[in-house]
């Protein structure tokens, strides 16, 4: 009962104090909204006509990801490794990436598949557009790790001193955003022999998103089943009702209906205001760096199938439960409410039906 009222309270509330906003959102729609992708629409033709040798446009979320200034301190960095367990030379895996992928083409059309490795974006009348860099050499792109080399060890504790600084380092200027760092010798925590490579990862945003590299990577330097890979999949616990086109189509209608009450509601109530938030101007942009053990993907299926939950509701839920013990560690108090019961963040989720063989942000939030 108290749940129908509350929900029956929030319907109250969007139909009166906000009905307003729908007709403003509408004049925004007409005034703003149409006239930008009009201009949108003829700044891309003017570019093909005098910038031919452009690549094209980016996509609006691709822009989205690429709006920090990567060339003083990167904010939205893709940073992930591969362990290797044998030594290989820096020279192989340079060979390796560059004929794998970044020279790989479709063999129907002869064109490469992921052209991104190639280009670099910059803006031009407010709209960012590729551009090929005709001086690539994957030398530059492909390289060891600062501070490793093929005589040195690096343990576990080096490597996260190394790490940190790529999390915010930033890119030269027309250059693809992407790079790929070899650590030899490498010696994990609790072995004693230096005998694996680790292989670096450290891309853009802009580029793509997490899940277009991690499918790249499986297919082509892997050769590994993308069956694996964690899809984001339809609750099972959805009725013939829910299921049905009439019920998605209401659930649409509805969601439009909300967007100037949730807008509203974000900018301006769910804002946070607690110690684990902190303003941008008293952020240092310094990046540190910590390794959980390894934690194996049947262990976290194990516990979303006991519980009927998705798998990133358990990871979130590990996040929650991280957070909360270092800010008890840290001593603060959860009964003079210190510690908020929460805590609100942009959390991007790959989205169905995402492209194969491309690299391209194609999320929800």
């Amino acid at each position: 009962m108290k749940i129908f009222f509350g929900k029956f309270f929030e319907i109250c509330l969007i139909l009166t104090t906000f009905l307003p906003l729908y007709g403003l959102t509408f004049m925004c729609l007409v005034c703003i909204g149409i006239p930008s992708f009009m201009i949108q629409y003829l700044v891309k033709i003017f570019a093909k006509f005098l910038h031919p040798e452009w690549a094209g446009m980016m996509s609006g979320k691709d822009a989205i990801m690429g709006t920090d200034n990567m060339f003083q301190k990167s904010r939205n960095i893709l940073l992930w490794y591969n362990m290797l367990e044998r030594d290989v030379s820096l020279e192989e895996i340079r060979t390796n990436f560059d004929e794998l992928i970044v020279k790989r083409k479709d063999p129907s059309t002869g064109r490469l598949v992921y052209p991104k490795y190639q280009q670099y974006y910059e803006s031009w009348c407010g709209y960012n557009f590729w551009k090929w860099d005709y001086e690539f050499d994957i030398r530059n792109h492909v390289k060891m790790l600062p501070g490793s080399n093929e005589l040195n060890v690096t343990n576990e504790k080096q490597l996260l001193s190394r790490l940190a600084p790529l999390m915010t380092d930033s890119f030269s200027m027309k250059r693809p955003y992407w790079e790929c760092f070899c650590v030899p010798n490498y010696l994990p925590k609790g072995e004693k022999i230096p005998n694996k490579t680790l292989i670096i990862y450290r891309m853009h945003h802009g580029i793509g998103d997490g899940y277009s590299f991690l499918k790249c990577f499986m297919q082509h330097l892997c050769n590994d089943n993308l069956e694996k890979v964690i899809k984001l999949k339809e609750s099972s616990n959805l009725g013939k009702r829910e299921k049905s086109k009439f019920w998605q189509f209401l659930n649409q209608f509805w969601f439009f209906i909300q967007i100037p009450y949730v807008s509203i509601k974000q900018c301006f109530i769910d804002i946070d205001s607690n110690v684990w938030f902190i303003s941008k101007d008293s952020l240092q942009d310094d990046c540190h760096l910590s390794m959980t053990k390894k934690i194996s993907v049947s262990s976290i299926k194990q516990v979303y199938k006991r519980y009927n939950v998705s798998f990133a509701t358990v990871l979130f839920s590990a996040l929650a439960g991280g957070i909360n013990k270092y800010l008890k560690w840290k001593n603060f108090d959860s009964k003079s409410n210190e510690i908020p019961k929460i805590i609100r963040c942009f959390t991007p989720f790959p989205w169905k039906n995402h492209p194969n063989n491309k690299l391209t942000n194609h999320w929800l939030v």
